[in-house]
């Protein structure tokens, strides 16, 4: 038990059901909707119309989402069986509603250089170390980092 008196048992899932109007999920939504409808002067809409675009929107999510794993897994298993080279991994550019699906080969990150007059910073830019990248990582073990 908490210091509030929530346990974590208080605490279940509640599955999205748009046609069961006990549960005030689309009161919900529909409620949400209309706010944002006022906030940013945009037509508001009817309850109904709110259950038929959330109907549509929830399959949408997870069909994305388990297109998104399934790529992502396929590049984890690259990586569990211990291949290292830039080669051998993919970019997933996906759009579900036109079916397409493009996998293409990563390019190397820019490797940065010092240079003399650097157009945004309007003079001279030193790069520290020489040749970082943004895949690099700075690990600072100073102790205290407090000013």
């Amino acid at each position: 038990m908490t210091k509030i008196g929530v346990k974590a048992d208080d605490f279940h899932p509640a599955d999205f059901e748009k046609d069961d109007d006990s549960n005030f999920h689309i009161d919900y939504i529909h409620a949400a909707a209309q706010i944002r409808a006022e906030n940013y002067q945009i037509p508001k809409c009817e309850k109904q119309n709110t259950k038929m675009i959330a109907g549509k929107i929830i399959p949408a999510i997870a069909t994305t989402t388990a297109m998104i794993t399934g790529a992502v897994m396929s590049e984890l298993y690259k990586i569990v069986q211990g291949r290292d080279k830039i080669e051998d991994f993919r970019n997933a550019f996906i759009n579900l509603g036109v079916s397409l699906f493009v996998f293409t080969e990563p390019t190397p990150p820019k490797q940065h250089e010092d240079e003399e007059n650097n157009v945004i910073m309007g003079g001279p830019v030193k790069a520290v170390p020489k040749g970082w990248t943004i895949w690099d990582t700075i690990e600072l073990n100073q102790g205290s980092m407090t000013l």
